[in-house]
């Protein structure tokens, strides 16, 4: 055990970065581990002065400079936090109730963060979501690491009064696993990484110390699988066809699941590779999630769905 345990991170309600700008942080979040990402660099005006007959770099000719707000972190989510997750995760607007789609948008969406680490506390402004993982492997839970752009960064402050606690309830497990690829179903793997980079650049610097609203520049939705060759060497040598395969993963326990499904993944089929000491042979089977052939509604790569229902 140690005095992570002590610490406490908030984040409050979703706005588009188009629109008001978001609430205070209401709702508390489990973490595995949680970087502000925040610092204020100092800028050497004599770094490149000449004249000074000296090479050691005087402090008076420093200052204060940019300001970068970049916070991470890992989390274990249950199903009432992976309801909060995945909105800001995805950024389109969410349908249904009990059971609930998640789409991908095109414009994201911010929210506020506060930070208490027992003896002090920062509060990040105006954070939206860079990239994230969801990964799972054999033997253990489902994960999710976040990569995030805010815009402004402060110490002090206060935790806020009477945050809802969403940590607890149902959390699901590689062993819950469901994964379809193309028409082969209950694909056995050893491990599932799905990633999503939205290409924001987070030091959009103009006439401010302070970044600009961030935006996304693209969509990159990437798919790794790791397979026994034994049971799924047809599925490996036949990667995806040119108009790419539809893949499911489902994660289900009791009444509740979370579904992810990618319409169309071109894969590629790395040579595999066996060591001494390995029991089995696996092999990586990878791709990137595209729109399916004939499609052209914007966005439509990856969708979540959540059943909450108990």
């Amino acid at each position: 055990m140690s005095q992570h345990r002590l610490t406490r991170l908030a984040y409050g309600p979703l706005t588009l970065v188009t629109g008001s700008a978001p609430g205070a942080p209401d709702t508390a979040v489990a973490h595995t581990r949680f970087s502000t990402g925040w610092r204020k660099d100092v800028i050497d005006l004599g770094r490149d002065l000449g004249g000074l007959g000296t090479f050691s770099h005087a402090v008076d000719n420093t200052r204060e400079n940019v300001h970068v707000v970049q916070p991470s972190g890992e989390f274990v989510p249950s199903v009432t936090e992976w309801q909060n997750w995945l909105e800001f995760l995805l950024c389109g607007t969410p349908s249904g109730s009990g059971t609930i789609t998640y789409p991908l948008g095109t414009v994201s969406k911010q929210r506020n963060f506060v930070f208490d680490r027992t003896d002090d506390i920062f509060a990040l402004s105006g954070v939206v979501t860079a990239g994230f993982d969801v990964t799972a492997e054999a033997g253990g839970e489902v994960k999710l690491a976040w990569r995030g752009v805010g815009v402004t960064g402060a110490a002090g402050g206060s935790w806020p009064v009477g945050p809802t606690a969403a940590y607890l309830g149902t959390r699901f497990l590689m062993g819950d696993a469901a994964v379809t690829v193309g028409g082969t179903s209950s694909v056995k793997c050893r491990s599932i990484r799905l990633s999503v980079d939205y290409g924001i650049n987070g030091e959009r610097y103009y006439s401010s110390f302070t970044t600009a609203t961030p935006m996304k520049t693209d969509h990159n939705i990437t798919l790794g699988l790791t397979l026994p060759l034994r049971e799924h060497a047809a599925l490996w040598a036949a990667g995806a066809s040119d108009t790419g395969v539809q893949v499911v993963i489902q994660f289900a326990y009791s009444n509740r699941s979370l579904t992810f499904t990618m319409p169309a993944v071109r894969a590629v089929a790395p040579p595999p590779e066996s060591a001494a000491g390995d029991p089995e042979i696996m092999v990586p089977w990878e791709g990137r999630a595209y729109l399916a052939t004939g499609v052209t509604t914007p966005n439509a790569e990856l969708s979540a769905v959540l059943d909450t229902t108990a």
